[in-house]
């Protein structure tokens, strides 16, 4: 209408719709004028959505919701910065009663030469020594890449 032919006259007295510089193909002035017509109802509310938020935020009731850990890869991330403190954590309790079983004396005889606490203590020295391995692993591989 009417106001599409007044955005068509000042777009060809400024020429506004010329080629870009990154080379995005220049809007004809019937389109430039499409486009601004539709965004008038967005534009008219823009100022009255303005106020609403400038005087929530002076009445401190402005709130933003943000999820923390919302993405997949910052889980992945926390679980993994919690998952090698742990598992190192694990290697090192395992290890140390695997010394504290197999540096005991007493303990009922399992077999000829060997007791359940040192069979105990061997069981836990190979448990420590994977579990120490997980938790070394991610640190050699990070550092190849």
């Amino acid at each position: 209408g009417q106001l599409g032919e007044r955005i068509h006259r000042f777009l060809h007295h400024r020429s506004i719709c010329q080629a870009q510089p990154d080379r995005s193909p220049p809007l004809s002035p019937p389109e430039f004028a499409r486009l601004l017509t539709s965004l008038a109802p967005i534009l008219r509310r823009f100022p009255r959505r303005l106020e609403r938020s400038a005087g929530a935020a002076e009445h401190g009731r402005f709130a933003v919701g943000v999820r923390l850990l919302a993405g997949e890869r910052e889980r992945a991330a926390i679980t993994g910065m919690v998952h090698q403190p742990v598992v190192a954590f694990l290697a090192a309790t395992t290890g140390i009663m695997a010394v504290l079983l197999l540096g005991d004396d007493g303990g009922p005889v399992m077999a000829p030469g060997i007791t359940l606490q040192e069979f105990i203590g061997y069981n836990l020295l190979v448990v420590s020594f994977i579990l120490g391995l997980r938790a070394i692993a991610p640190v050699f591989r990070r550092g190849a890449g």
